[in-house]
């Protein structure tokens, strides 16, 4: 295909084929698309170089010319379209094109937005603004992009997009350095925002500025856990594994479980298998537990038992007897966590108690009861990692539907 070879008239005349229901014969409900604004960013040039070349095609009769109302707009402006002769003109461009089994729309937005073309006709500062669309992980505001940038990128709504393969392309060109650049001042820009705090830790490691990110994680874990996507475990995988790391490695094991992620989770235990600090072993513990390993689970909550992490190796050791042991033992294991609940009287132990008493009922298909616990749970919890899951537990629950799993 010709590609980068069409002039402007060219792309002019493929962009009017779109629109050839409309003729000199409509003066009302015309596209903005057909005036020399819409015109001129169709095929990225300004209105000014639009009317131009429109006024040229119109000395040639390949394109004719009357005044028409916009749809939503009260005032009537000059619209154009595509003549026969236009049409005769472009004819084996248009036969190019359907013989790649490409439209004319698709190929002129890949020529429109092409990133190589686009890189050498923008200056360096618009390259930056180009930059900041690609790696923001958040839709980039119109409004604080210049006009020529603007012509350069698709814009939805209020919005700059650039698709997937425009941003590797122009990653590609810009090179590894400034694009750590782009993403490192995206991330000074988000400081103190805590609504955007997994986006900057994502700016952060993207930058490669990894201390800074680990930092923020471990400081911000909460914020960054109210607002993440699946991408977290890239950063986590990302991040330097040490075995005594508690704070990080009891991270890792909150987002592998809410992201129902058992090769992290089994990274994060394979890693803290040489662990000494309590919190260590009692993530080990919990970790061992969602990946199944349930006698090495209990075989590291047993060892805590005599510890200040009493009553949490015990939440541990009952959810293994429910899960892996007899009736009995899991009745007996939660009511051994009752009496020690009833001594201590923590509150946030007290609240994983409800979300084990409603799995212990649900599995006893005493499912009014399991219902209660679980509503109980979510009253207590505020944000908790498992309350947005039990939520919707309560309806499956209501509906008895089986398989349900209570721990992820």
């Amino acid at each position: 295909m010709r590609d980068q070879k069409l002039t402007v008239q060219d792309k002019i005349l493929l962009h009017l084929t779109r629109y050839m229901s409309y003729t000199s014969a409509d003066p009302f409900n015309v596209p903005s698309a057909l005036n020399q604004d819409g015109i001129g960013d169709a095929v990225g040039i300004s209105r000014p170089h639009a009317s131009l070349e429109l006024k040229r095609l119109l000395r040639v009769d390949r394109v004719e010319c009357w005044r028409a109302h916009i749809k939503g707009s009260k005032h009537s402006r000059l619209v154009y379209s595509i003549t026969e002769e236009g049409l005769e003109h472009i004819s084996d461009i248009v036969g190019e094109i359907s013989s790649t089994g490409w439209s004319v729309d698709r190929y002129l937005e890949a020529i429109r937005y092409d990133p190589q073309e686009t890189w050498l006709k923008v200056s360096d500062d618009e390259r930056e603004e180009i930059g900041r669309v690609c790696v923001s992980k958040v839709p980039i505001h119109v409004t604080s992009l210049s006009r020529n940038v603007i012509r350069s990128v698709k814009v939805e709504g209020p919005h700059a997009l650039i698709s997937d393969d425009a941003k590797e392309a122009y990653m590609l060109i810009a090179g590894r350095d400034r694009v750590k650049r782009w993403n490192s001042k995206i991330a000074d820009d988000l400081v103190g925002n805590e609504e955007r705090a997994y986006h900057r830790l994502c700016h952060l490691m993207d930058g490669g500025r990894v201390t800074e990110a680990r930092s923020l994680l471990v400081a911000h874990s909460n914020a960054v856990l109210r607002d993440y996507d699946r991408g977290i475990v890239k950063v986590l995988d990302d991040l330097p594994f040490k075995e005594d790391d508690t704070s990080l490695n009891g991270i890792r094991v909150s987002i592998a479980m809410e992201c129902k992620n058992s090769r992290l989770l089994k990274d994060v235990s394979d890693c803290m298998e040489g662990s000494n600090p309590l919190e260590s072993r009692l993530t080990l513990a919990e970790a061992f537990f969602q990946i199944a390993r349930y006698d090495r689970s209990r075989q590291v909550s047993e060892e805590l038992l005599k510890t200040d992490k009493d009553v949490p190796a015990r939440i541990v050791l009952a959810k293994v007897a429910l899960v892996s042991g007899s009736r009995q033992e899991g009745k007996d294991a939660m009511a051994d966590l009752r009496r020690r609940l009833e001594a201590c009287g923590d509150a946030s132990d007290l609240r994983e108690f409800h979300y084990l008493r409603a799995f212990n009922h649900y599995i006893q298909s005493e499912y009014a009861f399991s219902k209660a616990c679980l509503e109980s749970y979510v009253t207590a919890s505020g944000y908790a990692p498992n309350r947005e899951f039990a939520l919707g537990l309560i309806d499956g629950i209501k509906e008895r539907r089986m398989g349900l799993r209570f721990f992820k």
